[in-house]
């Protein structure tokens, strides 16, 4: 049996009268301590991300209060007060949560240890009670071994008992993450017909076109998917509860490594002069750069504006999402364990590819087929590529976040 450091099975299995310490050992052994500890680290990786998207949310709140004037104004920071409050909700209990794995993890593998010591007490008796004859019946046997047994017993029902009061702590702190859940709507008391009117002013305070106000404003949720300013109203939070797209809350670059393909570096792929130059129409040099200009030419083909597919952007996002390795994959967040892991540059999952894929560029291996793919879901969620809630946070100073 794995980590028991000799064949605890075998040793039981051939000893006669230790049938139910066998059944504790074969148990322990199904028990994963490092999946629950490792379990625990994910959720505190989540609570930093968290904590990152949330400033990225209140500075983009702070930009738009000090532009924007009216109902609609009042509602927006009302709502991005309540957004805040709910992500630190969440990441308050994914800590927690945290905490709560992190000692479970240790009662685990505690358990494990102590088992064995007391197989290998029972294993001791077991033979020094065989004496010179070299034969003992089984009663003897389970007679010599009761001791140990009671004990393995024993902690094993404290191990359980922990992680019955594990689960029920967790059950308690998943509804500190609930927030965003029961939000109300973001255009909650604003309406139409209020006569009241919003209107933008620049950070002077000066009101353009004063004249002629803007009718109440309506903050709009839905399909829209955070066509507002900076995507501040998704913040990354929701790709893997729910959107068809995965997010890694930090660099794909971590666990793919960089690839160099991304702002390049002298590759040698454009031209072959090592000049770290963008090629026409934008975007980084080398493949990199010659896959995203192919793919928004495909695009722009069909019929998507230029102002909403910025090289730059595109580029940030894979440098962030993959390293620049079209061959990326990622197994091991939450869309992988679904069994739609997030592939390619744009790190896009089996579903998301095959909902915004074009004809005839239907391989999510292909790095142009999966830019084409990535840009739209980024343009019908955020409205364009420049939108992307990691693209903006890094446009204000802060970490990337996932889209």
């Amino acid at each position: 049996m794995a980590g028991w450091g000799y064949d605890v099975v075998g040793a039981l299995e051939a000893t006669p009268g230790t049938e139910e310490l066998l059944a504790i050992a074969r148990r322990v052994d199904r028990v994963d301590a490092a999946a629950v500890t490792d379990l625990g680290r994910r959720l505190a990786s989540l609570a930093d991300g968290m904590d990152d998207a949330m400033r990225t949310v209140a500075g983009g709140g702070d930009d738009v209060a000090r532009a924007w004037q009216g109902p609609g104004a009042d509602a927006f920071t009302r709502y991005t007060a309540d957004f805040a409050r709910a992500g630190s909700s969440t990441g308050d209990a994914a800590r927690a949560a945290h905490r709560e794995l992190a000692g479970l993890g240790r009662t685990l593998a505690s358990l494990r240890d102590e088992v064995a010591g007391h197989v290998s007490d029972a294993l001791d008796a077991a033979h020094s009670g065989v004496g010179v004859s070299g034969t003992a019946s089984a009663a003897d046997v389970r007679a010599a071994v009761a001791g140990p047994t009671a004990r393995a017993r024993s902690a094993l029902a404290r191990a359980e008992s922990e992680v019955a009061d594990c689960a029920r702590r967790l059950r308690t702190l998943t509804d500190g993450m609930t927030g965003w859940s029961r939000m109300r709507s973001p255009d909650a008391g604003v309406s139409g017909s209020s006569g009241a009117s919003s209107r933008w002013a620049d950070r002077r305070q000066v009101t353009p076109g004063a004249d002629h106000p803007v009718q109440a404003a309506r903050i709009t949720g839905g399909d829209d998917g955070g066509s507002g300013d900076g995507g501040s109203g998704d913040g990354g939070s929701g790709d893997d509860a729910g959107s068809p797209h995965a997010t890694h809350s930090g660099s794909g670059s971590a666990h793919h490594g960089d690839s160099g393909d991304d702002g390049g570096a002298a590759s040698g792929d454009d031209g072959g002069s090592g000049e770290a130059t963008a090629g026409p129409g934008g975007g980084p040099p080398g493949k990199v750069g010659d896959w995203i200009r192919r793919a928004t030419a495909i695009l722009a083909q069909h019929g998507v504006p230029a102002d909403k597919m910025d090289p730059d952007a595109i580029a940030t996002i894979i440098h962030h999402e993959s390293g620049g390795d079209p061959d990326a994959t990622n197994g091991w967040d939450s869309n992988a364990a679904k069994g739609t892991p997030s592939i390619g540059l744009m790190q896009t999952i089996g579903p998301t590819f095959a909902a915004h894929k074009l004809p005839g560029h239907g391989d999510i291996h292909d790095p142009v087929d999966n830019i084409i793919a990535g840009v739209r879901y980024a343009i019908e969620r955020y409205g364009s590529v420049s939108r992307v809630p990691g693209v903006q946070a890094l446009a204000h100073g802060h970490g990337y976040v996932g889209y």
